[in-house]
C-alpha cells in the first residue's frame, strides 16, 4: 500500500483506489453509452432512454471521485484511508464539515449528470 496525506475535503483515498474508482466510472459511462445503442438496434420505446442517466450518474460520480481522490461515502461518514486501513476523522466538526461539503458537491455535480444526461438522450436522441 502507498501513504498519502489525508486532507480534509480535498483527498481522503490512497492513489491505488483513485484509480480503481477512475477505471470503473469509465466502464460506467461505456455502459451508458452501449445502453443508448442498444436501445436504437432493438427499437424499444423513447422512455427507454431515461434509463441512461443511471449509469451516467454513477460513471460521473465514479470519474470525479478518481480525479480528486476523494470517497463521497468516507467523507459523508467521517472517513478516509491513507493506505494503512480505513480510519475514523477527529471529532473536529469543522474537518468533517469539509469533508460533508466536498462529497455533496460530488453527489450535487453526478446527479445533474445523471438527470439532464438521461433527459438528453430522452429527448434528442430519439
Amino acid at each position: 500500500m502507498e501513504d498519502m496525506k489525508y486532507e480534509p475535503g480535498v483527498r481522503n483515498i490512497t492513489n491505488e483506489k483513485a484509480k480503481a474508482r477512475k477505471s470503473l466510472g469509465l466502464r460506467a459511462l461505456v455502459a451508458a453509452l452501449a445502453f443508448v445503442i442498444l436501445v436504437f438496434i432493438l427499437n424499444l420505446p423513447q422512455i427507454f432512454m431515461l434509463v441512461t442517466g443511471v449509469p451516467l450518474f454513477l460513471g460521473v460520480r465514479l470519474m470525479l471521485e478518481g480525479l480528486s481522490h476523494f470517497s463521497v461515502t468516507y467523507g459523508l461518514h467521517g472517513l478516509y484511508d491513507e493506505g494503512k486501513g480505513v480510519q475514523h476523522t477527529k471529532e473536529d466538526e469543522a474537518i468533517q464539515q469539509k469533508d460533508r461539503t466536498k462529497a455533496q458537491s460530488i453527489l450535487f455535480f453526478s446527479t445533474l449528470a445523471g438527470v439532464f444526461g438521461g433527459l438528453f438522450c430522452y429527448v434528442v436522441l430519439v
